[in-house]
């Protein structure tokens, strides 16, 4: 799968990829080197490294009670459903913080059908924010038209080291061993498939909300369809697209930065391809493709 993001993937400093199952003849106990800096990572290591190094379980987790597999436990892969996403995220966010927030500046979760332009990405990030702040960017949304209960959508949400060091000593198994309990593996079990906005309460909880991330026009950097969409649908978007959007959903001919980071729903068969900015017409397009 690694090669599938070469496009964007070798330009991180490490490229992790979770996955549940990656071996179902046995559990893959450490990260797999794909590459020089491309890693492929089984959520179960993930758990057990980060229950191990808490004290919460052995080296051979014979003292995993009934609590904590509710907590550390997913189907096979064939009968995953959605639910079981924000708990994998937490594990997956704390992992990553352990293993790189003193290696890194930045860390970003991407979903799989992300597309970044990374060049635009960290032009932005280094221009606007600095690794010792708490930095927490992506696009942003409202819940049911809250502006004061924001949160950074899946397609690709951005922490810095220092966010990341916070939320690692923060987090905890059970909500009883903090006094931040909406940072808990208990609490992101009940968030479902609302990974974002799980992490997002979380981070609210310790005065960290997302930044607003649109350019000097007003228009996205981070978009949330592919850039077709957003150029042939810009004007018919789903109602529920403009009720969460933090602002006022702009027409095609505002929609797209020009200094955009990301698009979400890119097929895999696009990953690698090109996307370049139309200066005439004021919007992206994949190398190569007619434009309209």
């Amino acid at each position: 799968m690694a090669v599938r993001y070469s496009h964007w993937g070798k330009r991180c400093t490490q490229f992790v990829i979770f996955s549940n199952g990656i071996s179902s003849s046995e559990k893959v106990k450490e990260q797999q080197v794909v590459d020089n800096n491309t890693f492929l990572v089984d959520i179960q290591h993930a758990i057990e490294s980060e229950l191990q190094t808490r004290s919460i379980v052995n080296n051979n987790n014979t003292n995993t009670s009934d609590e904590i597999l509710r907590y550390t436990t997913f189907p096979q892969p064939k009968n995953e459903t959605k639910q079981y996403l924000s708990i994998k995220s937490f594990y997956s966010w704390l992992y990553m913080a352990r293993m790189y927030a003193n290696q890194v500046d930045y860390i970003m979760k991407a979903d799989p059908d992300t597309y970044m332009l990374m060049d635009n990405y960290f032009h932005y990030l280094s221009h606007n924010y600095k690794p010792t702040q708490h930095v927490y960017v992506g696009r942003v949304f409202k819940t049911n038209g809250n502006h004061h209960d924001p949160f950074v959508t899946g397609l690709s949400a951005t922490i810095s080291q220092t966010t990341a060091k916070l939320l690692l000593s923060k987090s905890t198994i059970h909500k009883n061993e903090s006094s931040n309990p909406v940072c808990s593996a208990e609490e992101f079990v009940n968030g479902g498939e609302a990974d974002d906005y799980t992490l997002a309460q979380c981070l609210g909880s310790m005065g960290i909300y997302p930044s607003y991330t649109r350019d000097d026009l007003g228009r996205e950097r981070f978009l949330h369809f592919n850039p077709d969409n957003h150029v042939f649908d810009s004007n018919h978007q789903p109602e529920w697209y403009s009720r969460y959007s933090f602002t006022p959903h702009s027409p095609r001919s505002m929609c797209c930065s020009e200094e955009a980071c990301a698009f979400h729903y890119v097929g895999l068969d696009r990953q690698n391809d090109t996307l370049v900015w139309d200066k005439v017409f004021g919007f992206w397009h994949w190398k190569n493709v007619s434009k309209i």
